[in-house]
């Protein structure tokens, strides 16, 4: 700890430099401070500049304890512990990794900050982070504080690419789910094929332990129920009923933007980067025990940054599992997961009404001709919209209670209504 004298040093030199126009970040890296005490410092007041007093510091705020010098040690016992991780082919190495670490073996605190800084400053990083592009979803109006307010647990699931392995010609499927809210937690699993009936079996078994989501957000595969045939025409599938039967309401992203999906999309390249191209597999048996230890790395690391239980509590969130369902609705598990069964459901015991889908205004024919149209396509149907709409994304909700389709359009966090349709589900 420093002394009040040491202090009062500090923050002298903290308020030279910021007339020196440094920003707070690199002044707080050169006199090795915390950027929120030297916030506190440089935006003072004192009379005299050249008289300042701890007494005087304190008065304004700032305790005269805050800060902590760190050794040479604790510099060491970072780099150790990372390498140790490394050592034992862990997936997920970071600050808050390493701090859950540092906390069991010297059974002392260090800030995350702290060790960020050390693993930058000494090049402990493992890979690159991509650098996001923010303003795409602001420029194309994507209705993301419309989606945020729909409900209170949000799941997202799409299928991983087939990988192959070397001794194995057949294909490998995984099945990725990832939850966004309140709780975020993941699990990848491995499937026998990308279709509806393996989606339903799985998340049936998953939806026994995790709370039904109330949204589900899925991208235009035909296995999550968007048929691109003419047979599709004003219908909806085996998977969207399904889900509408649980009281699930899907979210379909716009075709051929996983940004859309970002937060499962990311788990995806999460999962390529640090399991797939890391690990050699010997045979079905070790990829099954590595893909075990991944998810359960993951959630070990979860819960180190994971909205705590009491935060939760607040929300005052009503939990359903999937037993709560076939109590509800007389069923059994084995009726749930038949396709038989769910083909045979009709609109009076459908639980929920709404289909949310997301689409892009495109233009039908050519700028330049007489007969140009800005539309959108829902189920094989166009709905022609106003051309100041073209490549927006507009956010359509399916009514299957009323038989309405509407379409809207999210602007400066505020939804605006710009279509309202007669739309019958033709198979329901």
């Amino acid at each position: 700890m420093y002394t009040a004298k040491q202090i009062v040093r500090l923050v002298k030199k903290a308020r030279k430099l910021r007339k020196d126009w440094l920003v707070i970040r690199d002044i707080a890296s050169k006199i090795k401070a915390d950027k929120n005490s030297v916030t506190k410092w440089v935006n003072m007041v004192f009379e005299d500049e050249n008289n300042i007093t701890p007494k005087q510091i304190e008065n304004r705020g700032s305790k005269l304890w805050v800060l902590k010098k760190h050794s040479e040690d604790e510099v060491k016992r970072i780099i150790l512990i990372y390498n140790q991780m490394v050592e034992e082919k862990k997936f997920f190495i970071n600050k808050f990794t390493i701090k859950e670490n540092y906390k069991q073996i010297y059974n002392e605190d260090i800030k995350e900050n702290y060790i960020h800084y050390i693993m930058q400053k000494h090049g402990l990083k493992r890979r690159q982070q991509k650098i996001l592009i923010k303003w795409k979803s602001k420029y194309m109006n994507y209705p993301e504080n419309t989606i945020n307010k729909l409900w209170d647990i949000i799941e997202a699931i799409d299928f991983i690419w087939p990988r192959y392995i070397e001794w194995d010609p057949n294909p490998h499927n995984f099945l990725s789910r990832r939850y966004i809210r309140p709780d975020k937690q993941w699990k990848i699993d491995i499937i026998w094929s990308q279709t509806t009936l393996e989606t339903i079996t799985k998340l049936t078994e998953d939806w026994i332990s995790n709370p039904l989501p109330h949204i589900l957000k899925i991208d235009n595969d035909s296995a999550f129920g968007m048929l691109k045939t003419p047979n599709a025409i004003w219908c909806i599938w085996i998977f969207t009923k399904w889900l509408l039967y649980l009281w699930i309401s899907p979210i379909y992203s716009v075709p051929r933007s996983p940004w859309n999906n970002g937060s499962v999309e990311w788990q995806n390249s999460v999962f390529n980067s640090l399991f797939w191209k890391e690990i050699f597999f010997e045979n079905n048996e070790h990829l099954k025990i590595e893909i075990t230890r991944f998810n359960t790395e993951y959630t070990e690391y979860s819960n180190l940054i994971n909205t705590t239980k009491k935060d939760i509590e607040k929300l005052n969130i009503k939990y359903k599992y999937i037993e709560d369902i076939l109590r509800e609705k007389w069923i059994s598990k084995d009726d749930i997961t038949n396709i038989d069964f769910i083909k045979k459901i009709d609109k009076i015991q459908l639980s929920c009404n709404k289909i949310y889908i997301l689409r892009k205004v495109e233009r039908l024919w050519d700028k330049w001709w007489d007969s140009e149209k800005w539309e959108v396509d829902i189920l094989w149907a166009s709905f022609e919209l106003d051309k100041k709409y073209i490549n927006s994304i507009v956010l359509i909700t399916i009514n299957i209670k009323t038989n309405t389709i509407e379409i809207w359009y999210e602007q400066n966090w505020e939804l605006n209504i710009i279509l309202k349709k007669k739309f019958i589900i033709k198979n329901l």
